[in-house]
């Protein structure tokens, strides 16, 4: 064996390759290798195969779906509307990067008197 190549996609259609390498880690009789750079929040399909002086060999593919993280982007279609002399209505809509499930919202309110509120909406 004179290298391994790993590969990561989102689909199987065309799998790009993440890595070729031909120093990799050992320990404990098992090789491995960090791939970085990956969507938090996406299932990819990944796989490796080992190759010598002739060619690659079969390679072994497997689904993974990485970690949540914290959302990339913001509440869009955030809107304010008058309901009453004492209340509004706030709507938004989901972030467009939401980086996994969304369990709460913080909405805050700055008022003029230099003091803010806050209110936690779950959902």
């Amino acid at each position: 064996i004179t290298s391994y190549t790993i590969y990561c996609n989102t689909t199987q259609v065309e799998p790009v390759v993440i890595s070729a390498i031909s120093s990799i880690e050992m320990n404990q009789g098992m090789y491995s290798t960090e791939i970085t750079g990956l969507t938090p929040y996406t299932v990819y399909v990944c796989g490796v195969y080992a190759n010598n002086t002739v060619d690659a060999g079969p390679n072994i593919t497997l689904q993974i779906m990485t970690d949540e993280d914290i959302p990339e982007s913001s509440p869009e279609d955030i809107r304010v509307t008058p309901s009453t002399s004492s209340s509004v209505l706030v709507t938004w809509s989901l972030p467009t990067l939401p980086n996994g499930v969304i369990t709460r919202f913080t909405l805050f309110i700055d008022f003029l008197n230099d003091t803010t509120k806050f209110f936690h909406v779950s959902g």
